[in-house]
């Protein structure tokens, strides 16, 4: 059984053997077009590397001279971050303003009394309303926390509950209407108010407020009038005067006529013998009477007052209007109000004042909360010392470009500057130089050779580089050496960075003169010229740069972009230059997509080399096995014949 062979599958010949070294001699090639396969390959990831380099500082480039470049952005501080914080667009203009907050915008937060852990409501249709919008709770009845849970689920925007466990057997429920502001007060009604009255979070409305002038009163010019509560009033939380005021114009006043001035008396006479004889009357020169001047109109919005039991309170001026104005003047909490007091100081016009009423505007539908933690109220500030009211703690309108956003009451006033974001100005250059150098770094690997010995001082400078890096960039030592384009944008960048510009008068036409450069001139005490800085790479002079932008921010800003030509559409500048340079290899279609496309057909072409040559393997494979087996067959019929012959002789000579 040993001497049995079966071609193709085993062999006492080593056909296998040599069929796999024959195979292996024409796989050579097949290696040789995989290698070639995966420099083609690492040649595009190198490429595409090098374009999203080259895109990077594309981007950065275009932040310094866009549409939304820093150089416009404005920054606002406080000088009291804790009453408030405020933030500039590009739209606000440079300066500082006093501001003084009196009071936040609050919203309506109603407190439960306690109640025992089990408390249930009653299902029913639960109605609140938060300003001019309701909110409508079908409520299936149940405990406490499911109320909550419905509550915040409805509308979270609008209404908000939670519940505090205050001791180990009790708790109480919180309601809160989350927009602040006056005109956004929060009112119960429906099941809401029935089973809310039970748990003492409303109750009945208390007395509170009086009208001091139901009808009509007309003050003259000169004139004074005190109206008083007819009970003693102490002002509560948010309580308000309302009037109505208009002024009334009087009739012109008829002056007295001139003095007829002073008539000299006439010459007397004398009658003699019937003839009577005429004096000369007194002669001279009488000045002309003058006439007198009428008094001079005085027109005043002031002298408006409340009188309470510890000081007189000032209040703001009466609109200038002949058209009835309703009033309302915000009281001062726990004063108890003695009188409302109104001196016309104006010469020709009456004032005209109906329907005065202390009002509180919280309550309503005869119920009111009963542990109130906040009232519904407006923001109140003083700006350049006018009064400021808004229903919002964001207060955008006052300032053009800039919100204010009050976080509390200040004591003193508050100064809010608004001036160029340098931070931001000088983050953007910094990233747009580190892109820059990053960019240099990659070509100047790409266009150099190793060293004697190995390595590449270029790498040894690069120390931002991480270890992973600069095994990557060492790999990639001179790939494109001696590549005309890419040698090119080099040069071409290294001169951008050095070039003067016109800057429009401005004192600085230089990088170099806001602390921008190569830093390439050698150091103090020292005739040696530091090599790695001579390779274009950019540094900042911090301090230099700082007070150039502090000195003259348009000229900086024009030395990486403006417009030359009157039309505001960009055409000069580092960045500018720097954009266009790269435009033409990183834009759609550009130079590098275009290398690109080139390696992906040629790594297409070779995938299908590589696959033809694999299917000719194959088939060399086969055509040996095929030819080797029938070598072998022929060798073992061969034998066989033989050994025949063999046994025939052998049988022969036996019988002699």
């Amino acid at each position: 059984m040993s001497d049995i062979s079966i071609p193709g599958v085993n062999s006492k010949y080593g056909t296998q053997t040599i069929i796999e070294n024959l195979v292996k001699v024409e796989r050579n090639k097949l290696v040789q077009l995989e290698g070639q396969k995966k420099d083609f390959e690492d040649t595009k990831v190198v490429w595409q590397d090098t374009n999203k380099r080259m895109q990077a500082v594309r981007d950065s480039a275009r932040a310094l001279f866009g549409f939304s470049n820093p150089f416009g952005s404005r920054v606002a501080t406080s000088s009291d971050e804790k009453s408030l914080t405020a933030s500039a667009t590009r739209t606000a203009s440079n300066g500082e303003y006093n501001v003084k907050v009196l009071k936040q915008a609050t919203n309506d937060r109603f407190l439960s009394a306690e109640v025992p852990l089990d408390q249930t409501l009653a299902a029913g249709e639960y109605r609140f309303k938060v300003g001019d919008k309701e909110l409508v709770l079908n409520f299936k009845g149940g405990k406490l926390q499911n109320f909550v849970d419905a509550v915040n689920l409805k509308n979270p925007a609008l209404l908000k509950g939670s519940l505090i466990k205050n001791t180990a057997d009790t708790k109480i429920l919180q309601l809160e209407a989350v927009p602040v502001g006056a005109k956004n007060g929060l009112s119960i009604s429906g099941t809401a108010l029935s089973e809310l009255t039970k748990l003492g979070m409303v109750g009945p409305e208390k007395s509170a407020g009086q009208a001091l002038l139901p009808g009509t009163d007309t003050v003259g010019p000169g004139e004074k009038r005190s109206w008083k509560p007819s009970a003693p009033l102490t002002l509560g939380p948010g309580m308000e005067l309302r009037l109505t005021a208009s002024f009334v114009p009087q009739a012109a006043q008829t002056l007295a006529p001139p003095p007829s001035g002073f008539n000299y008396p006439q010459g007397g006479t004398v009658t003699y013998q019937g003839i009577t004889l005429s004096g000369a009357g007194m002669e001279g020169q009488i000045p002309v009477p003058t006439v007198p001047p009428p008094p001079p109109e005085v027109k005043t919005l002031q002298g408006l007052s409340v009188q309470t039991g510890t000081k007189t309170v000032t209040l703001p001026d009466l609109p200038e209007s002949t058209t009835p104005t309703e009033l309302r003047f915000p009281l001062p909490e726990g004063e108890s109000l003695a009188s409302v007091d109104l001196t016309n100081g104006n010469s020709a016009r009456s004032i005209q004042i109906s329907k005065i009423e202390v009002v509180d505007p919280h309550k309503a539908n005869g119920f009111e909360p009963q542990h109130a933690l906040s009232r519904a109220g407006d923001a109140e500030l003083e700006f350049e010392g006018i009064k400021v009211v808004r229903d919002s703690n964001a207060v955008s309108d006052v300032i053009p470009g800039v919100t204010l956003n009050l976080l509390g009451a200040s004591k003193d006033q508050v100064k809010v500057k608004v001036e160029p974001d340098r931070k931001a100005i000088k983050d953007s250059v910094i990233t747009f130089l580190g892109s820059y150098n990053r960019l240099l770094t990659e070509i100047l690997v790409l266009t150099s050779s190793k060293a004697d010995g190995g390595g590449s001082a270029i790498l040894q400078e690069a120390t931002y580089l991480t270890d992973d890096e600069k095994k990557k960039e060492e790999s990639r030592l001179g790939k494109f050496q001696g590549d005309i384009g890419l040698n090119q944008i080099k040069n071409t960048l290294q001169r951008i960075m050095m070039d003067p510009y016109q800057t429009d008068g401005s004192a600085y036409t230089l990088l170099a003169q806001v602390g921008i450069s190569t830093n390439s001139t050698p150091g103090s005490g020292s005739d040696r010229v530091n090599v790695s800085k001579l390779r274009g790479y950019m540094e900042m002079d911090e301090p230099t740069f700082d007070a150039a932008v502090a000195k003259d921010l348009d000229g900086v800003r024009k030395l990486f972009g403006s417009s030359t030509d009157g039309t505001l559409i960009v055409n000069s500048g580092a960045a500018w230059k720097v954009d266009e340079l790269l435009k033409a290899s990183t834009q759609l279609g550009g130079l590098n997509a275009t290398k690109i496309s080139g390696i992906d057909g040629q790594i297409k072409s070779k995938t299908k080399e590589i696959a033809d040559y694999n299917d000719y393997l194959a088939r060399y494979q086969a055509d040996l096995k095929r030819k080797y087996g029938q070598m072998e067959a022929s060798l073992n019929s061969m034998n066989k014949s033989a050994q025949s012959m063999n046994n025939l002789g052998n049988g022969g000579n036996n019988g002699n």
